[in-house]
């Protein structure tokens, strides 16, 4: 697991499966790592989890790996409550999927944040990030669109896809709804969300500045550029 997320998925793993898989987890924030073992029993996961270790690094350093490879892989990275900016680069993707045992079936299932922003338009960042995955792994990635207006994040799962009745027989019935609903993805024009995916350096924060001096024509492009966003967000969600 790149990403702790809180022990969620272990500890999901752990009541699904008997025994449970073996796991291992690496969490960038030494903090989160706290904050589990002062008040969301990260000794309790580990322990139903079959023993699973916690490593506090770079999931995506050399060293989050292991010898043979992994069956698997979850990722859930986020830094200040965004995604991980290396998450929307394919070549990244493409080292995560050298670390599985078997990489033509071996499979990635990500976590990329919020499907669209207060305003009903889609994340850039999320739109990339699904771009690159799709690009890594030849055009095999599942994703689940949430509801609009819904709390719930877009969840990626390379493929193929497996066939639902035996996925949701296979997880049991705590896990089954979530079997269906997956769309592949298809690669899109990523020249509107590029930009507007990129972070501050500094702060972490969207680069919102616009040139001093943007002509009228600069400014209609980028209505029509906006427009254009709130539409596709729209089509792709109907």
């Amino acid at each position: 697991m790149y990403g702790w997320c809180g022990g969620t998925p272990a500890r999901l793993l752990a009541e699904v499966y008997d025994p449970p898989p073996r796991l291992v987890a690496w969490e960038l924030d030494p903090r989160v790592i706290d904050a589990c073992r002062l008040g969301m029993g990260l000794e309790e996961v580990c322990r139903a989890a079959g023993g699973l270790q916690v490593q506090l690094g770079n999931p995506l350093a050399p060293a989050a790996s292991a010898p043979g490879g992994f069956a698997a892989v979850m990722v859930d990275l986020f830094i200040d409550g965004k995604l991980l900016p290396q998450l929307m680069d394919a070549n990244v993707w493409r080292t995560v999927r050298s670390r599985l045992a078997d990489p033509a079936k071996g499979r990635v299932m990500a976590h990329l944040g919020p499907a669209s922003d207060e305003q009903g338009r889609l994340v850039p960042q999320t739109v990339v990030a699904l771009n690159a995955m799709a690009r890594a792994f030849d055009g095999q990635v599942y994703y689940i669109d949430p509801p609009e207006n819904s709390q719930l994040d877009v969840m990626a799962l390379t493929g193929p896809l497996p066939d639902k009745e035996e996925w949701a027989a296979a997880v049991g019935p705590m896990l089954a709804p979530y079997t269906v609903d997956w769309e592949l993805w298809t690669v899109v024009d990523e020249s509107d969300f590029r930009d507007a995916a990129q972070y501050d350096e500094e702060d972490g924060e969207e680069d919102e500045q616009q040139p001093e001096d943007e002509g009228e024509e600069e400014q209609e492009q980028g209505r029509q550029q906006r427009e254009w966003g709130d539409q596709w967000g729209a089509e792709r969600r109907r």
